[in-house]
């Protein structure tokens, strides 16, 4: 009998009800967060749920041979593939038996399945997706990156980064998990090598000492983090270049005669490069940008300026209508002004 795919939603199987001491937790676990994705608040509610409308969609679980002794005989027991904290709930209410959707994967088959509902329901951070894709591709060994691309719909650079991820200081990571630091952010980091840099930059955009923006356009450009933080402090004390590369080589060594426009993909056990010559914008189209930005904005906020004078001129004889409206058109007026000094910034 041939075995379904398991990256389909529409799976074969059979549904049956399984007797729940049959049934088992899962092989690996996705929620590293698992005391709080299946605290006891958490699965008391569900359980409510189900004791009250019934358990709407089966565990899905697959079939497991397990030898008991002391004879040695083989039993069918049931592992689960997706739906552990529905087994949570309803084992918590006491029940005998669970509707389950009962299909034929192996491990690896298993692991993509419920990788792929995770996915789909969001239900996984960042770091926790990093482990799974790591998991998969270099602690079981169940393919290349390549290959869990095409399983889960996600790109190589997405998984790679994901991957990359958990390659940064601890303290980095905690602020991701906090939501402190967006995984954007984080993303761009992995790119330089020094871990104190790492740490020194995180903690700039941290505490807005530095945009994101132009942490992006710095490590693009190749500047010196150091040497751009003391001429914004007017420090007139010369600190000397570190000419260290920002670009991780991920365990490869990259040549100098690489071309500075390469996007890095990671491959197989370590990173490659490939010159897509691709549109990099330069620090004077970034400015001209900018300028036309800004420009735009305070065009509009003056038509507004314009239009919002000659209704007040219509309403002059309602003094509440009339001061309201005043109040706002300063506003409007303040804030054009605030764009102007924000423009000769730049």
């Amino acid at each position: 009998m041939q075995k379904p795919f398991a990256t389909s939603s529409l799976m074969n199987g059979i549904i049956e009800e399984v007797p729940i001491h049959q049934i088992s937790s899962p092989s690996y676990r996705f929620h590293t967060r698992q005391s709080d994705f299946c605290d006891d608040d958490n699965i008391d509610e569900l359980a409510l749920s189900i004791k009250q409308n019934g358990l709407l969609n089966p565990i899905i679980v697959r079939t497991t041979t397990v030898t008991s002794t002391p004879a040695l005989s083989e039993k069918t027991e049931f592992k689960i593939v997706t739906g552990n904290r529905r087994y949570l709930a309803c084992k918590k209410l006491g029940l005998r038996k669970i509707v389950c959707q009962i299909v034929e994967l192996d491990e690896k088959e298993a692991f993509e399945v419920s990788l792929v509902e995770n996915i789909q329901r969001r239900d996984l951070d960042p770091l926790e997706e990093g482990k799974a894709f790591k998991a998969y591709v270099y602690d079981f060994g169940w393919g290349g990156l390549s290959d869990l691309s095409s399983k889960i719909s996600k790109s190589i650079s997405y998984i790679s980064k994901r991957i990359s991820l958990l390659d940064l200081p601890s303290e980095i990571l905690d602020e991701v998990k906090k939501s402190n630091l967006s995984t954007s952010v984080a993303e761009e980091l992995i790119y330089i090598k020094d871990k104190e840099k790492q740490l020194h930059i995180a903690q700039q955009v941290l505490g807005n000492k530095i945009s994101v923006a132009k942490m992006r356009m710095l490590i693009k450009e190749g500047v010196d983090y150091e040497q751009h933080i003391a001429n914004n402090n007017n420090n007139n004390t010369n600190s000397n270049k570190d000419n260290t590369d920002f670009i991780t080589d991920a365990n490869a060594t990259i040549s100098s005669s690489t071309p500075t426009n390469a996007v890095y993909i990671y491959e197989g056990d370590g990173m490659d490069y490939f010159d897509h010559s691709f549109r990099k914008d330069t620090l004077e189209e970034i400015d001209f940008k900018a300028q036309r930005a800004f420009d735009k904005t305070i065009s509009t906020l003056k038509i507004a300026l314009a239009k919002i004078g000659r209704i007040i001129e219509d309403v002059e004889d309602n003094w509440i209508v009339y001061e309201t409206l005043m109040q706002h058109k300063n506003m409007i007026n303040n804030q054009i002004d605030v764009l102007i000094k924000e423009k000769k910034k730049l």
